[in-house]
């Protein structure tokens, strides 16, 4: 079944890779987006966002990415102390677009990210959502997501978030 699985997928890509050149089909293989983001306060805490990444679509419906992503966690201490702390992540993610007709469609994207270099709040995030975007006539399109986050602390004590998210970006 897997062997079936490969030749299919390399077949594709090997029929998909003649016509490719700087100008023509592969540069409409590329993605870019940028977005802000925020979370639903969580046991005292919020989550602040600001991401870009860089995509590859396999196939025209199925995309891999790669993402970095700016968090700052604003903290409510429980004697009421507020606090924050900042760290950068790294990671990736697979995208599947639901819906993709002139003017609108809809994403599900899955994202796991770690922190990386020295940040205050050593974490790995794992985030599901649904990202609408909004078609013009430029290359640049609107996006709004919404979501689910789970970020695993690995810092003494700061508590685990699992929240709502909403993101709003450009996608280019």
């Amino acid at each position: 079944m897997m062997t079936l699985l490969f030749c299919t997928l390399t077949s594709c890509f090997a029929q998909e890779n003649r016509t490719n050149t700087i100008n023509g089909p592969l540069s409409k293989h590329f993605m870019f987006d940028i977005d802000f983001g925020g979370g639903l306060p969580n046991k005292g805490m919020k989550q602040l966002t600001f991401s870009g990444q860089v995509g590859y679509k396999i196939i025209p419906r199925m995309y891999v990415f790669v993402k970095g992503e700016g968090m700052t966690g604003l903290h409510k201490a429980d004697n009421g102390m507020k606090t924050w702390t900042q760290g950068s992540g790294l990671g990736g993610g697979i995208g599947f677009r639901l819906v993709d007709v002139v003017g609108f469609g809809i994403d599900l994207k899955g994202t796991v990210l770690t922190t990386v270099g020295n940040a205050d709040w050593k974490n790995t995030s794992y985030e599901g959502k649904v990202v609408f975007s909004m078609g013009t006539k430029l290359p640049i399109r609107p996006t709004f997501g919404i979501g689910f986050r789970h970020t695993d602390s690995r810092t003494a004590g700061i508590a685990d978030y699992n929240g709502m998210v909403a993101t709003i970006g450009i996608s280019f």
